[in-house]
């Protein structure tokens, strides 16, 4: 009367949850656990590769699928690799205005120097 059924997990349906089938029983007692583990590269939540469900009173909550584990460490390191670039880019575009900038105050100087050594160039 308060058990709960384990029929409807088949294995098809198991694979499509993408759990690995490791269900013997066919009916949980009331207040019975079970253990639900993902397949090898799948978690229920982040770093979480099983779930435990308990039967309660005739009712057993359905089985999360488990889905694809992130790569967090890619990300991580395509985000920095991205801001990396981008800081040399800024880092580049700064060094050629400041020598842009030193080389026209250079050309600036030499042509004061120029007028101030030979006045009749502005004649």
């Amino acid at each position: 009367k308060n058990t709960c059924s384990l029929s409807k997990y088949t294995q098809s349906v198991l694979d499509d949850l993408n759990i690995h089938s490791n269900i013997e029983l066919d009916y949980l007692k009331h207040d019975q656990p079970i253990t639900v583990t993902c397949m090898s590269g799948f978690e229920v939540t982040e770093d979480v590769p099983e779930a435990v469900y308990t039967c309660n009173n005739g009712y057993l909550p359905d089985f999360t699928a488990c889905n694809e584990e992130d790569s967090a460490v890619l990300t991580t390191v395509i985000i920095c690799v991205i801001v990396l670039g981008i800081a040399v880019i800024l880092l580049f575009l700064f060094i050629v205005v400041q020598w842009k900038k030193k080389k026209d105050a250079s050309y600036n100087m030499q042509q004061r120097r120029d007028i101030e050594l030979n006045p009749r160039t502005l004649r």
